[in-house]
């Protein structure tokens, strides 16, 4: 579980840091309220969204992950890495490997029973 989670994680990080152009679209216009819900809600087989959500839903049922709606679980993690990213963006601070593990591990505790 800590695996998979930390590969979802790792990947959105460096996403993130590799692509920050496209990052910062995503995360601004995700919630935009110009996007229908059709649109918003739409499956094209690559919704890491859905991922995410499915490996917290699989960690509530094993006692691992909080009980908490897995939209907001999945958003309390999703805020930590933007807010990170953000940060890294305008300088604040680097990003180097240890930082990431740190990270990834904060995110990883934050929503652990």
């Amino acid at each position: 579980m800590y695996e998979r989670f930390k590969c979802l994680q790792s990947n959105r990080l460096r996403f993130g840091i590799h692509f920050p152009k496209m990052f910062l679209f995503i995360d601004s216009y995700s919630f935009s309220p110009y996007i229908s819900p059709e649109l918003r809600n739409k499956d094209d087989g690559h919704n890491s969204s859905e991922i995410v959500r499915d490996l917290i839903v699989e960690g509530q049922r094993q006692g691992i992950i909080k009980e908490m709606d897995s939209h907001l679980c999945h958003q309390l993690i999703h805020g930590i890495i933007s807010s990170i990213l953000k940060g890294y963006y305008v300088n604040k601070y680097p990003l180097n490997e240890v930082q990431i593990q740190q990270i990834i591990e904060a995110s990883w505790k934050a929503i652990l029973v």
